[in-house]
């Protein structure tokens, strides 16, 4: 979307720098908004939901989407919590070792 509208009105900024600075700038706002709508959704039990708004954030940035998917970070949280899978405390996973 940056591209259609950016590219008409190029002389709007200074230098390919400042050009290269907004792009980065709107693509990394979109992709804060669907990491917190997938965080969001994620904690209302819209699976489905969260999913598609992960899968969009892998899609304006793949390397970014895919770290946090690693990283203990929020989109890692959702994605778990939105596939129903979520960590065990350390604490439960003892006490159910001790019962056995």
């Amino acid at each position: 979307m940056f591209l259609r509208h950016a590219l008409p009105e190029w002389w709007i900024w200074r230098s390919p720098l400042e050009f290269s600075k907004a792009y980065s700038g709107t693509l990394m706002h979109f992709y804060r908004y669907f990491v917190d709508a997938a965080v969001e959704r994620a904690e209302r039990g819209e699976r489905k939901e969260a999913l598609r708004a992960i899968a969009t954030a892998l899609g304006i940035s793949p390397l970014r989407g895919t770290y946090h998917l690693i990283a203990p970070r929020p989109l890692r949280k959702a994605f778990w919590a939105s596939v129903g899978l979520r960590r065990r405390s350390k604490d439960a996973t003892r006490d159910s070792l001790r019962e056995h």
